[in-house]
């Protein structure tokens, strides 16, 4: 029969709550207003270097930022939003 540190090691971890798409979106829109960007052609007119300038912006950020700037392009904001 294990005893008590073995049964701990067994335990799995609770798993750590995971953000939705959505949510990574609406906190990367707070970043890029915070950062100054509070119109479309500030957002399209982004180069990638200006882009990793942004603070404490991550890869998976920098990714969904493209994709910002595509619907931003396309008149489809509001749907990337939405969009899981």
């Amino acid at each position: 029969m294990p005893d008590n540190k073995e049964q701990k090691k067994e335990r799995k971890k609770p798993m750590a709550k995971q953000v939705s798409a959505r949510a990574k979106k609406l906190k990367l829109v707070d970043k890029v207003i915070s950062a100054g960007l509070t119109s479309e052609e500030k957002i399209i007119a982004m180069t990638p270097a200006e882009m990793v300038q942004l603070p404490d912006i991550t890869t998976e950020e920098l990714r969904l930022l493209c994709e910002m700037q595509d619907s931003v392009k396309t008149g489809m904001f509001f749907s990337y939003l939405c969009s899981q």
